[in-house]
C-alpha cells in the first residue's frame, strides 16, 4: 500500500496496521470500516512490487463476489482494477467482472477520470441502440443497457434525442392513435332462422 490508489486509501482512511495483523493470503478479501462505508481490499499479490497475474485477479474477484453475497453487499464502487501501476488491461478485467457478477444482485460502479467527448457519447449510444442482437429498443431499455457501463450528465435526454432521429425507429414506429372504421356485415341469408357464422382473421 505504498503506491497508486492504495496509497491514497492509506492516507485517507488509515487503519493499515490493523489490516496487516490479519495476515491474509493472496486472493483473500479484507474489510475495513470508515464512517458509514465499508472498504474492501482485494489481495492480488504477495508484495507491492510484484505484478499480479490475470489468474490471480480472477480468483480474487471470485472471492469478492462470494464475500458480497455472504455479507449482503449489493453496491460496489471501484477504480479500474490493476490497470495503473500493475499494467493489466482494463478490457480483460472488465470482462472478468461481467462474467463473474452476471445475474447476481451486486451492482458495480467503476469510477474513472476519463471523460467521454460528445462524439464518444454519440458512439456509445449508437453501439447500444443499433446493436444487431436486440437493437433499436426504446429509450428506457437503451438507457438501462448504457447505464450499466457509463454515466454522464444528461444521458437520458441524449438517448431520447438520438432515438427520435433514428431512421429505422421512425419507419417502424407504431402510431399512438388507431383509425377505426365501421364494421360492415353482409349476408345472403334468405330463409328465416338461417345461421350466419363469422370469423375474424389477421391483426
Amino acid at each position: 500500500m505504498n503506491k497508486g490508489i492504495a496509497l491514497e486509501f492509506r492516507k485517507r482512511f488509515g487503519n493499515l496496521k490493523e489490516l496487516q495483523k490479519k495476515n491474509r493470503k493472496v486472493s483473500d478479501i479484507l474489510m475495513s470500516q470508515a464512517e458509514h462505508r465499508k472498504l474492501l481490499y482485494i489481495i492480488i499479490k504477495k508484495l507491492f512490487y510484484h505484478k499480479p497475474t490475470y489468474e490471480t485477479i480472477f480468483h480474487s474477484l471470485q472471492n469478492l463476489k462470494a464475500y458480497c453475497i455472504q455479507n449482503g453487499i449489493t453496491r460496489l464502487a471501484c477504480p479500474k482494477l490493476s490497470c495503473g501501476l500493475d499494467g493489466r488491461k482494463w478490457e480483460v478485467i472488465r470482462d472478468m467482472l461481467r462474467f463473474l457478477f452476471r445475474g447476481s444482485s451486486v451492482h458495480i460502479l467503476v469510477y474513472t477520470r476519463d471523460e467521454l467527448t460528445e462524439e464518444g457519447k454519440q458512439r456509445v449510444i449508437q453501439e447500444h441502440h443499433e446493436n444487431p442482437l436486440g437493437g433499436h429498443q426504446g429509450i428506457s431499455r437503451t438507457y438501462s443497457k448504457i447505464s450499466q457501463l457509463y454515466q454522464w450528465k444528461g444521458m437520458r435526454a441524449q438517448i431520447r434525442e438520438y432515438i427520435k432521429k433514428c431512421p429505422v425507429c421512425q419507419v417502424n414506429k407504431t402510431p399512438n392513435q388507431t383509425i377505426r372504421e365501421p364494421m360492415v356485415i353482409t349476408t345472403t341469408a334468405t330463409r328465416p332462422f338461417e345461421k350466419i357464422y363469422m370469423d375474424i382473421v389477421g391483426p
